[in-house]
């Protein structure tokens, strides 16, 4: 006789209830998951008992903020917890704003259509913008020199404020220079661009070309003309370009 107890095997009978018991559960539980999973939802306190909802699904760039959801508090995101999933929501608009101190206010209204999810990412801008600062001189350290201190702004790197002329102490910046180079001269895809840009006005503002009268006023009874994938109306002294 052995000195352990074992565990004996459940008898067939038992094993046979058992299965029939939990494939009964899981043909009942199938439907009730799928209609879940699909935005349905029970609802005694409506003529109809059975509703159709739909989702929101809001993501934060930032950590310490909080999401409402038409005026209630529904989250305040976290460093692993940047995004909210709310459910059960009513077909319709719905106004969803995400706030932060120090930062600008994020506002809109959504719609949530039944049995879909509506995806929105919030960017919410500081008050006090933040800039990386280059100029054109720089000390032994790399500090930025500037003439006047920066006014509503924050910098992200390292500056001095002077109001002395004269760089006798400091270095030339390189990247300054780059940037110069760049933005200094009319490159190609710059020529290529006013180029597109007088086509544009060519085609809104017929009088600028020399066509003859019955041209002209053919081209002014069109008020929406399509060029490069840019749907162009020409409103007064206005003009509206749609991207298409």
């Amino acid at each position: 006789m052995s000195k352990f107890e074992e565990v004996q095997p459940l008898p067939y009978k038992k094993r046979q209830r058992t299965f029939g018991f939990l494939l009964l559960v899981f043909f009942i539980a199938l439907p009730v998951l799928y209609f879940y999973a699909t935005g349905y939802r029970f609802d005694f306190e409506r003529p109809t008992n059975l509703v159709s909802t739909g989702g929101m699904y809001v993501a934060v760039d930032k950590t310490g903020a909080e999401i409402f959801i038409d005026n209630e508090l529904v989250r305040e995101t976290r460093t692993f917890r940047k995004a909210f999933y709310a459910q059960n929501l009513d077909a319709g608009t719905h106004r969803v704003h995400v706030q932060k101190n120090g930062y600008h206010t994020w506002v809109k209204e959504l719609p949530v259509s039944k049995h879909l999810v509506t995806e929105a990412q919030a960017f919410n801008f500081p008050l006090v913008p933040q800039v990386r600062i280059i100029s054109a001189w720089q000390t032994a350290t790399g500090s930025m020199v500037i003439a006047d201190a920066l006014l509503n702004a924050s910098a992200t790197n390292a500056y001095i404020a002077t109001t002395t002329k004269a760089t006798t102490t400091f270095t030339m910046n390189e990247e300054y220079k780059t940037r110069m180079e760049l933005f200094g001269t009319t490159s190609t895809s710059t020529k290529q661009v006013e180029s597109l840009g007088k086509k544009l006005t060519e085609m809104v503002h017929p009088k600028a070309t020399t066509t003859s009268d019955a041209d002209v006023a053919s081209d002014e009874a069109t008020s929406t003309k399509i060029f490069g994938g840019v749907r162009l109306s020409y409103q007064g002294d206005d003009v509206i370009a749609t991207w298409i």
